[in-house]
């Protein structure tokens, strides 16, 4: 057998070590809730990679809902803190908690603007065309539905 055929037992990389400690479940759970559901946190604070996460939540529903909840309880944070601030100030935190909102809590309204895709159009397509463009796009998806 060639030595590139078991990969399984050459040496990790220098400066990452191979583990062989099964993480208890409880604690992936905890430590996820902790780090706000963000992985790469959380596998730091476990001392592991943060694939062993996503390998673990891709199998274990329990594991995939506190992801889930984490990120929920951060957008609540940052929601909070957002309320906090507008009652306050305007200090540079603002921006952050903006930028947060705006890139994790679309679901909950904080957006610029939306793109909607239909057909292979977007809405911003749509706002580029001319009105003869326009026309023609419409008879195409009028009469292919």
């Amino acid at each position: 057998m060639d030595k590139g055929d078991n990969q399984k037992d050459a040496a990790p990389p220098k400066g990452k070590r191979r583990t062989q400690r099964r993480l208890k479940k409880a604690d992936i759970i905890d430590a996820i809730l902790e780090a706000g559901g963000i992985l790469s946190v959380a596998a730091e604070n476990l001392k592991c990679a943060r694939q062993t996460l996503y390998k673990r939540a891709a199998t274990d529903p329990a594991i995939a809902a506190a992801i889930e909840e984490g990120r929920e309880s951060l957008k609540d944070f940052a929601e909070g803190r957002l309320v906090e601030l507008m009652r306050k100030d305007t200090g540079p935190g603002v921006t952050a908690i903006i930028f947060y909102l705006k890139t994790q809590a679309k679901e909950r309204g904080y957006i610029e603007s939306q793109t909607i895709n239909v057909r292979g159009l977007t809405t911003r397509d749509l706002e580029s065309m001319s009105d003869q463009e326009l026309e023609d796009a419409e008879r195409k998806l009028g009469g292919s539905g």
